[in-house]
């Protein structure tokens, strides 16, 4: 079973992983039959944050791969900087350092992270599809393919 241990950031006091960010199937197909070029995968440094409910990029990114919205309606977001409207969007991602750990449709949204070191956090209802612990011992987190 693919597995991946992350030791606690002494720069950042979280979990940071890196992952490799693309369009979803479906997303891939929109842009092919809109006669579209399909981006790349995109690499992401991401802020794992187990009091987030939705995964959140930064803009660059998903306008780096094209990620198109799901509706023209938009969704109020609360976190601890405040409150503002983001589209949904859907991606697929997976961990660079074991791409067998992946997660093909998620929903994110379009967040401020500013000019820090993250591109991304990654929210419950991404870990909620890994099989995922903590080790107060260690001060490891561990995530594994279910």
């Amino acid at each position: 079973m693919s597995r991946i241990e992350i030791a606690v950031s002494p720069v950042y006091f979280g979990f940071i992983v890196n992952l490799r960010v693309d369009n979803t199937p479906a997303a891939k197909a929109l842009l092919r039959s809109a006669g579209k070029p399909i981006p790349p995968p995109v690499m992401a440094t991401a802020l794992i944050d187990t009091g987030a409910s939705i995964c959140g990029v930064k803009e660059d990114l998903i306008r780096a791969l094209a990620l198109p919205s799901r509706s023209a309606q938009t969704r109020l977001i609360t976190t601890a900087g405040g409150e503002f409207h983001s589209p949904d969007y859907y991606a697929g991602i997976s961990v660079v350092d074991d791409p067998e750990i992946a997660i093909p449709f998620v929903r994110v949204c379009c967040l401020a992270l500013g000019a820090g070191p993250f591109d991304m956090i990654l929210g419950m209802n991404a870990l909620a599809q890994l099989n995922w612990s903590y080790s107060r011992a260690t001060q490891r987190l561990t995530l594994q393919k279910p």
